[in-house]
């Protein structure tokens, strides 16, 4: 995972999510990453696969995922 990014669009805190395995899903990961804050966005890639971006309301709350999450 990479450090959040303001992302104008959507006004919120976007965090980069690299090597997820084919068959993760965005409710997976919403589950997963819901509990450090209030999301705004969740995309996940399907081709190719294996990256998502989350987006969150608050920058502490995107950098207390990237820490805890890191190399998960």
């Amino acid at each position: 995972m990479g450090g959040p990014q303001f992302d104008r669009n959507f006004g919120g805190y976007r965090v980069f999510c690299g090597d997820l395995g084919s068959r993760t899903n965005k409710f997976e990961l919403e589950r997963e990453f819901d509990t450090f804050g209030p999301l705004v966005d969740c995309w996940v890639a399907r081709n190719p696969p294996g990256f998502a971006f989350i987006v969150y309301k608050h920058a502490d709350d995107a950098e207390r995922a990237v820490e805890e999450l890191d190399g998960r």
